[in-house]
């Protein structure tokens, strides 16, 4: 992936591949192509938490099943594209 910063000197911008970064702060020494310049890029990586109701999972919705394949030949579980719960294979 491409990122973009701003050159703390000159001020245009610094295109940056962020695919060989890792998955917590790091600090990254870059030359500005216009300017010429080094900088600094501090990489800061955040995480952010939320809460969604599992109507179907309290009993409140009916579960919204989805055929999922599971082998190459052509075997399928139900599950529910809400809450991830595997629909129990009934007798015939």
């Amino acid at each position: 992936m491409k990122e973009k910063v701003e050159c703390p000197y000159c001020g245009e911008d610094i295109n940056i591949d962020t695919d060989n970064w890792c998955d917590e702060d790091e600090v990254y020494e870059y030359q500005c192509e216009e300017c010429g310049k080094y900088c600094m890029v501090c990489a800061s990586v955040s995480w952010s938490y939320d809460a969604e109701k599992l109507d179907c999972k309290n009993g409140l919705a009916e579960h919204k099943y989805r055929d999922v394949p599971i082998s190459s030949r052509g075997h399928t579980m139900r599950l529910c594209k809400v809450c991830c719960h595997v629909e129990e294979e009934k007798e015939g």
